[in-house]
């Protein structure tokens, strides 16, 4: 789908805590069902998402919770 981008999880995080650590900063991600279940979270790029700012602010929740 052109409105969400699949992202292979980080290493040493199990998909919950991953879900949690982000949440926690307000960020929210899907994650995924079937054989990539745990591998990948999904992030979502449409309506208000749908702009340069916002992916930043994701991205920089992502790389505050990865050098902790």
């Amino acid at each position: 789908s052109p409105t969400v981008t699949a992202v292979r999880m980080p290493e040493g995080y199990a998909w919950t805590a991953w879900r949690a650590a982000l949440a926690e900063r307000g960020l929210h991600v899907g994650g995924s069902l079937g054989p990539l279940a745990g591998r990948v979270f999904r992030m979502g790029h449409m309506g208000t998402q749908a702009n340069m700012e916002a992916m930043q602010n994701a991205l920089a929740v992502m790389k505050d919770v990865l050098s902790r």
